[in-house]
C-alpha cells in the first residue's frame, strides 16, 4: 500500500490595490513642500513598500497666469489613477499613512477612493476619512 503524501501550496496570494484618488496642492506651495517637489515626493523614503510608484501618477500643472516671469511651471493636481499595485502584504494601515503624510505635507486632501482585493474580498477605503469597508 503507497503513502500518499499531500502537499500544500506554500504560495502566498498577493494583494492588489487600485486607486482613484485626487488631491490639489495650493498654489502658493509652487509644487514643493519641505525642499521636495511633488513628483519627487513619491519614492521609497515616503512609501517604504513602493505600493503608489507601481501605479500611473499624472500631475496637472498651474496655468500661466499663476505664474510669475521666468518662472518654470509647477504642479497643482495630483491624480493616482490607471493600474494595479501589487503586493504580498495587506498594507491598508501603510496606505492610509502615506496618504496623510502627503495631506499633511502639501496642505491638500485626497478625494476619491482606494480597494484592495487580498485574494479572498474586496475592500473600498473612502478619502479623506479612509475607512475602509467591503466592497460588494
Amino acid at each position: 500500500m503507497g503513502i500518499l503524501k499531500l502537499i500544500k501550496s506554500n504560495k502566498k496570494k498577493k494583494c492588489i490595490y487600485n486607486f482613484d484618488l485626487i488631491a490639489k496642492i495650493p498654489t502658493e506651495l509652487k509644487g514643493v513642500s519641505k525642499g521636495v517637489k511633488v513628483e519627487d515626493w513619491f519614492n521609497e523614503v515616503n512609501d517604504e513598500y513602493n505600493i503608489l510608484n507601481q501605479i500611473d501618477i499624472d500631475f496637472g500643472y498651474c496655468a500661466e497666469k499663476d505664474l510669475k516671469f521666468g518662472e518654470e511651471e509647477f504642479i497643482v493636481e495630483v491624480r493616482l489613477e490607471d493600474g494595479d499595485a501589487f503586493h504580498n502584504d495587506y498594507l491598508y494601515e501603510h496606505i492610509k499613512s502615506v496618504l496623510r503624510k502627503f495631506e499633511n505635507e502639501f496642505k491638500t486632501q485626497w478625494e476619491g477612493q482606494f480597494y484592495i482585493y487580498d485574494g479572498k474580498d474586496d475592500y473600498i477605503c473612502y478619502a479623506p476619512i479612509y475607512e475602509i469597508e467591503t466592497n460588494n
